[in-house]
């Protein structure tokens, strides 16, 4: 049985667990106040781990006709698949362990799907050339013919992303290609010829935010609405609409939230 939606949450619990900063700082005091708590929660808004999560879930929970229709309006190729979206236990079926952990990866029978979120960071050719490993290890296991992509998304455009300013997919091949693949190859048993075959067949593309907010609201427009199912289903599309546009990704105004979170109440005020 493949791993369902709840295995997410404490895929999340783990990164919080090795990274508690996020959560608050690290400082002698001990305990906190109900204001403490509403900045903690502002600043999480901000951050690209929460929307990495928030999004593996939404992926989880979306039809896969959702998923499919979107990687075909954001990637060349053919997506078929029924896709299983791996998350930490990547590394344990494939032996990848810290080559790379992406942020979200989509393996069907016929294609896969990697992508690398950025809100603020940058990202490099290093990165690139992770991915490319991160398919020869897969591929090892996996049948070698499968297509392989890797989106980028984003809040701008694809040359912001680069501290080069790469401006296409293929000017950040070319100098993926160019640059010491050894230094990632060998301590996997991989050699850089590996990953050059791998660069040459990878498609590689980005999406902004602003597209995926153009998907969300595409499928919103064609539920069914006699379904049974619609409002569960809206909901999913409206809640991500919302957050991307609370988190200023997207320039559309957000739909109104399925229900208002709860106000903050401080228990010593009880």
């Amino acid at each position: 049985m493949r791993a369902g939606w709840t295995k997410s949450y404490y895929d999340m619990m783990e990164d919080y667990y090795w990274e508690p900063q996020l959560l608050r700082k690290i400082t002698k005091k001990r305990g906190g106040t109900i204001e403490d708590f509403r900045k903690t929660i502002q600043r999480l808004g901000t951050l690209e781990i929460t929307l990495n999560h928030q999004l593996e879930i939404f992926f989880r929970l979306a039809p896969s006709s959702f998923i499919r229709d979107f990687f075909k309006a954001t990637l060349a190729g053919e997506f078929t698949d029924d896709y299983d979206l791996l998350g930490h236990e990547l590394a344990a079926r494939f032996k990848t362990h810290d080559a790379i952990q992406p942020d979200l990866y989509f393996l069907g029978t016929n294609s896969s799907v990697a992508i690398e979120l950025k809100v603020r960071a940058k990202s490099s050719t290093g990165q690139v050339a992770k991915y490319a490993l991160l398919d020869v290890l897969v591929n090892r296991t996996e049948p070698e013919n499968r297509f392989s992509a890797l989106l980028f998304m984003g809040p701008k455009a694809f040359p912001d992303l680069w501290r080069e300013r790469f401006r296409s997919p293929e000017d950040l091949i070319e100098a993926t290609r160019a640059s010491d693949l050894q230094t990632y190859a060998r301590p996997h048993g991989v050699t850089p010829e590996e990953l050059i075959k791998t660069l040459s067949r990878m498609s590689i593309a980005f999406a902004s935010y602003q597209n995926f907010a153009v998907c969300l609201s595409r499928a919103r427009a064609e539920i069914d609405r006699s379904s049974p199912y619609a409002q569960t289903y809206d909901a999913l599309l409206a809640g991500m609409l919302y957050e991307l546009a609370a988190r200023k990704l997207v320039k559309v105004p957000p739909p109104q939230p399925v229900a208002a979170r709860p106000a903050l109440v401080d228990p010593s005020s009880a």
